[in-house]
């Protein structure tokens, strides 16, 4: 009897196999399981709110999208980029707070998953990533934010969980990057679609300023008091494409223009080099239109950067003089009226600024308190995350406005500390490889990726500039070509699209 039961079940799977997995659907099975789900979709629409109706297409589609990535981790991996992409304009088309971040990191999940399936099946060895200075690095941040877990000045877990459980997501993209970019293609394919993506960032924030905002976007703008005081500023509405806000959208575009620029004027092929130069140009401006000080600030810090990194080599004095040219003809031309150009200007003021008195005023409140706790106030203790997670605490009412002092005021001086070694070894390793590669395609990726690093340090004065997407999953893939780059430094190169 169960013998016949067994035999009946596996014809019944083998059956199913077929018709979903081998036919990929394209079967009378397939056709009805597509038409029960089409129908069922029409009728929570028509029965149910819009949010039923949203959720449900989104589970529908969700479905899909797991079993790609779990068959096609490749897939799996720019689709959970893409979506990172999008991820704010669902509220701001349909006014429903989804939790997409939960998404991504789902996502994440699963990919690492078919990876970690694809790695066991073709038996690829990782010993070289445990040894690699990044990773164990990496792994020993890592580290200290367990430990920070039992820091007796948190108040609250919840704020430390939701950051980790970003921080482990992170790091499982770091891992799935160094098994999918295996070969030299790969990884000048990633470095295409970041530069692809990006461009289409800087070309809906030009749109914004050019021919204003979509309908929904006015809409989004408006409905909170708040950031409208925050986009609004000096006469000059701030423009901040699909991304969270204007801060995030100038620091991406800045530090990916830069990076752009620099892969254009060192390109050897003249089609390359004008699509990129091009484009760098177009994600520049893109970021002016932020109106982030910030974002102006990284741009000239990329560019004294490049020229410090490549002081020998003769183009390096043209650029750098083409920059200080324009530089100087937007400052003092005839565009004085400009508000553009006027945030622009702004950025020259440094400590005269209020705003730069009044961060140095909280900078010097703190330090008592930050001298006295070697492991900080504890994760989201500070800012917004502060007043949400742990509103009695100390730093709670202590706006950061900086990533080097929101490190040391939540992770203290040790963390701070260990956060400064990353950050060495990884401008190390780039300039490291910059100085090894013969080939001029890796020679030049190395130096535009670093540079790009040394952006967002300098970013980091002011700003947070990482942990937001979708640029969180261009930074930590950058991580692993850093350091794997140089193996394709052979005689014989495959053909790069850049």
């Amino acid at each position: 009897m169960f013998d016949q039961l067994k035999l009946y079940t596996d014809s019944v799977i083998s059956w199913l196999r077929d018709q979903i997995v081998a036919k990929k659907m394209d079967s009378p099975l397939g056709w009805l399981i597509m038409a029960v789900v089409g129908v069922a979709l029409a009728y929570a629409t028509t029965i149910g709110e819009a949010t039923t109706a949203v959720i449900v297409c989104f589970c529908a589609v969700g479905v899909f999208i797991v079993i790609l990535c779990l068959k096609k981790p490749m897939w799996g991996y720019y689709m959970v980029i893409l979506i990172s992409t999008f991820i704010y304009l669902p509220d701001r088309l349909v006014h429903v707070s989804l939790p997409l971040g939960l998404l991504i990191e789902v996502l994440s999940y699963v990919v690492f998953f078919g990876v970690l399936s694809k790695q066991y099946r073709e038996r690829i060895n990782v010993s070289e990533f445990w040894r690699n200075p990044i990773s164990v690095i990496m792994i020993l941040q890592f580290s200290f934010f367990l430990i920070e877990a039992f820091n007796p000045e948190t108040q609250s877990l919840f704020g430390w969980s939701l950051f980790f459980r970003k921080q482990l997501s992170f790091l499982m993209f770091y891992y799935i990057t160094y098994l999918l970019l295996d070969s030299e293609k790969k990884i000048f394919d990633f470095l295409t679609v970041w530069v692809c993506i990006s461009l289409m960032i800087a070309l809906w924030g030009i749109k914004q300023q050019w021919f204003g905002f979509f309908e929904f976007e006015e809409r989004w703008i408006y409905s909170d008091e708040q950031r409208v005081n925050l986009f609004f500023q000096t006469g000059f509405m701030r423009k901040f494409s699909i991304l969270s806000d204007p801060a995030g959208f100038g620091v991406c575009m800045s530090s990916t223009g830069v990076f752009t620029l620099i892969l254009g004027i060192r390109s050897n092929h003249k089609r390359n080099r004008m699509l990129l130069i091009i484009a760098g140009i177009l994600i520049l401006l893109s970021s002016s239109y932020s109106g982030t000080r910030t974002a102006n600030l990284m741009i000239a810090a990329g560019i004294a950067g490049y020229g410090i990194f490549t002081i020998n080599e003769k183009r390096t004095a043209a650029l750098i003089v083409a920059f200080v040219f324009v530089t100087a003809a937007l400052l003092f031309g005839p565009f004085q009226n400009n508000p553009v150009v006027f945030r622009m200007k702004s950025t020259l003021e440094g400590s005269n600024d209020a705003s730069a008195t009044i961060r140095d005023v909280n900078r010097h409140n703190v330090q008592p308190y930050i001298r006295a706790h070697p492991l900080g106030g504890g994760i989201n203790t500070t800012g917004a995350e502060g007043l949400n997670y742990n509103p009695g605490h100390f730093l709670a009412n202590y706006p950061p406005d900086s990533g080097y002092m929101k490190i040391l005021a939540e992770q203290g001086w040790l963390g701070y500390a260990i956060h400064m070694l990353f950050y060495f070894i990884v401008l190390k390793a780039g300039l490291e490889g910059f100085y090894k590669a013969k080939r001029p395609e890796i020679k030049n990726a190395y130096i535009a990726i670093t540079v790009f690093l040394f952006i967002l340090l300098v970013g980091e004065i002011s700003q947070i500039t990482n942990g937001g997407y979708p640029y969180s999953y261009f930074y930590y893939p950058l991580l692993v070509i850093i350091y794997k780059l140089i193996d394709y430094d052979t005689p014989t190169p495959e053909k790069s699209n850049i």
